[in-house]
């Protein structure tokens, strides 16, 4: 031991460092800026205008990603004793995302609503708290309205007199934020918006105004204090939709050999991830627990591989189930089990890319599968980062999927390439002989490095 150790060179430990960290002279300015929505800035559920488009642009200003997000103020247009439930944050109004530098293309998200969701699921329960204060305040799924007995507290009449969790009553508003998930955002580089046309973001409303809140329940066996027309409201309006955040100005010396950098024909390359979200149908019939689904999308390094499972929409007009005015396309990632631990219903499955086959033996339990849920987010061995998932909202519908495609967990650019004509297929059923089916529907996320390369002439994506 003493021989080893005495082998080891000495430096100068951080406490015993006096030498001053090294500053930023050549920042020049910092402030917070706001960019407004061009075009339409009232977006009425159901009617109307359904693309938000958001120019971010400066002459001489770089762009803090870090300090981005979305505000908007949402007001209920419902009537008299109408209550309006947003279900989950901001992000749950917009069912496509992009993002545009220079006019390229960085992130086009479909599904956005429900990609947004899974991500923010997979995080902390602290963090999505913190989400709630920047939000409604509220999540349909937290333990105070969600509880284990597998039920909302909606069908019951609350201290206050309200119903369910969270409202905004008739004609009253509330102005919320969220941090988009777009890569290009969630990297560190700061982004130059004075190179070019600067940056674009554009959103999608929901299809449908029941898409993102609580719906009235029209079967007539429903209870009088359940979600009903009486006191629920569908009908709202998006308004002064604006992105905040910070750009920084360099001195003129720095700024000039960035410029001189760029027309000399050299290139600014900024590394990120981004996420491709597509739907397909699982194709399984009553008593047929197989499936196997192909995947045609095909991307240079893919990072991780994300899939869940979703049931029909329910129909309103005869289910008496409160469960049902709350359950969403984005918010349901459902499992066979349906919040009943069964081990006869348990999951097994494999993804094959090419001749490759991951994991090399089939994932035949909700422990593993949640094991390799955590790898794929690069937490397996932490003992300080956690998902917010329970155990009972694992086998429910927080049932999400991972897989890391990485030759080196958590190394940029070690991730399979699925460019080369490789068929990626799901395959998927029951494990020990259940009776229950595969879920209709099948939704699959690709995590994948891409690089954005600034030039004079434009900006280009490469993925």
């Amino acid at each position: 031991m003493e021989t080893i150790t005495n082998s080891i060179e000495d430096s100068l430990i951080d406490s015993l460092n006096f030498k001053l960290s090294p500053g930023g002279s050549y920042l020049s300015n910092r402030k917070s800026s706001t960019w407004y929505a061009a075009g339409a800035q009232t977006y009425v559920s159901g009617t109307g205008a359904r693309l938000v488009r958001i120019p971010i642009t400066s002459s001489d200003s770089w762009l803090d990603p870090g300090s981005i997000r979305v505000v908007f103020t949402l007001t209920n247009n419902g009537t008299a004793a109408q209550i309006l439930r947003p279900i989950s944050g901001g992000w749950s109004f917009f069912r496509r995302a992009r993002c545009l530098y220079n006019s390229a293309i960085t992130d086009d998200i479909d599904m956005y609503h429900r990609t947004h969701e899974m991500m923010a699921i997979l995080t902390s329960q602290s963090n999505r708290d913190n989400m709630d204060v920047e939000g409604f305040g509220y999540r349909y799924d937290d333990s105070t309205y969600y509880p284990s007995r597998n039920d909302f507290i909606g069908g019951a009449a609350t201290a206050s007199g309200q119903i369910g969790f969270g409202n905004i009553t008739a004609g009253s508003s509330q102005t919320i934020t969220f941090k988009p998930i777009f890569g290009i955002i969630n990297q560190p580089k700061y982004l130059p918006l004075c190179f070019g046309n600067g940056m674009v973001f554009e959103f999608e409303l929901v299809t449908s105004a029941t898409d993102a809140v609580t719906a009235p329940n029209t079967n007539t066996t429903t209870p009088t204090n359940g979600f009903t027309s009486t006191n629920t409201s569908s009908s709202w309006q998006i308004s002064d939709i604006r992105v905040v955040g910070d750009v920084v100005t360099l001195d003129s010396a720095l700024q000039n050999s960035y410029a001189e950098y760029v027309l000399s024909g050299k290139a600014l390359n900024i590394s990120y991830n981004t996420y491709i979200t597509m739907l397909q149908q699982t194709a399984v019939t009553t008593g047929n627990n197989n499936m196997a689904v192909n995947i045609s999308r095909a991307v240079s390094k893919l990072k991780t591989l994300y899939f869940s499972f979703d049931n029909a929409t329910p129909n309103l007009g005869t289910s008496s189930s409160n469960k049902d005015s709350i359950i969403k396309d984005f918010n349901n990632f459902v499992h066979p089990m349906g919040g009943t631990y069964n081990w006869q219903n348990e999951i097994e499955y494999t993804v094959q890319i090419g001749s490759k086959i991951m994991p090399e033996y089939p994932v035949r339990s909700l422990a593993q599968a949640f094991f390799e849920l955590k790898k794929s987010l690069g937490i397996a061995d932490s003992a300080y980062h956690s998902i917010s998932i329970r155990q009972d909202q694992y086998y429910r519908d927080k049932f999400i999927l991972g897989l890391d495609c990485e030759r080196a967990l958590g190394v940029s650019y070690t991730g399979l390439s699925t460019k080369s004509g490789d068929l990626m297929t799901i395959k998927c059923k029951i494990a020990n002989g259940g009776a229950a089916n595969i879920p209709v529907k099948l939704y699959i996320t690709l995590n994948s490095d891409n690089i954005l390369e600034i030039r004079d002439s434009g900006a280009s994506v490469y993925d």
